[in-house]
C-alpha cells in the first residue's frame, strides 16, 4: 500500500484477524494474491504481528491457477472478482463502505459484502459446508454477470471459438 489506510491493506488486514481469531489455517489453505502493484514489503506489519505469513503472499502469476473447485475470493473492487463469478466461484466483498462505486452497486447486484470479522467468518464458513447456500450465493452473484455481460450462453463454446480463431491469426 502506497498509504498507511490503503484499502487492499484494510482488506487484507481484516482477513487475516478473522482467520487468526478463528484459527482456519489449520482447515484452509490461505492465499493473500496480492494486485501486481503492490510491493511485498508494504505488508511487513501483518507479517511482524503474525497475522500472515510470507509463503501466504502470492505477488506475480495468475489468479486462476490459485483457484480450485471449492475456493472463495474475497477482495474489494478489483476486475478479479467479475471474473471469478463469471467462472462459478463465490465472491465476497470487504469493506463496501470504502469501495468506490463503479457503474454499479456490487451488493446490490449480487455480491455479498461485509465489514465485520465475525460475520466474515459466518459467510465463508457457510459457503463451504452448505452447498445449497453457495448455489444461492452463485445464483445471486450471476445476476451481477448478466447485468455486466447480459444473458450468456454457450459460454464455453464462445470461448474456444474467440481462442481457435485467435491461434488461427497467430498462426499457431
Amino acid at each position: 500500500p502506497k498509504r498507511p489506510n490503503d484499502l487492499n491493506y484494510k482488506s487484507i488486514e481484516l482477513f487475516a484477524k478473522m482467520i487468526k481469531k478463528y484459527d482456519l489455517e489449520q482447515n484452509y489453505e490461505i492465499i493473500y494474491k496480492l494486485h501486481p502493484a503492490e510491493d511485498l514489503t508494504d505488508y511487513n506489519k501483518l507479517l511482524e504481528n503474525n497475522f500472515i505469513n510470507k509463503i501466504q503472499l502470492v505477488k506475480d502469476g495468475n489468479v486462476f491457477d490459485l483457484l480450485e473447485e471449492n475456493s472463495i475470493v474475497i477482495g474489494t473492487v478489483s476486475s478479479v472478482l467479475i471474473e471469478v463469478i463469471s467462472i462459478g466461484i463465490p465472491v465476497i466483498q470487504l469493506l463496501p463502505e470504502l469501495c468506490k462505486k463503479i457503474d454499479f452497486d456490487w451488493v446490490k447486484d449480487g455480491i455479498i459484502a461485509t465489514s465485520n470479522i465475525d460475520e466474515l467468518h459466518i459467510l465463508v464458513n457457510k459457503i463451504v459446508t452448505d452447498n445449497k447456500y453457495r448455489n444461492l450465493i452463485l445464483e445471486n452473484e450471476s445476476k451481477l454477470i448478466k447485468l455486466m455481460f447480459g444473458n450468456i450462453t454457450n459460454t464455453s463454446e464462445e470461448i474456444a471459438s474467440l481462442l481457435e480463431n485467435k491461434l488461427r491469426y497467430l498462426n499457431v
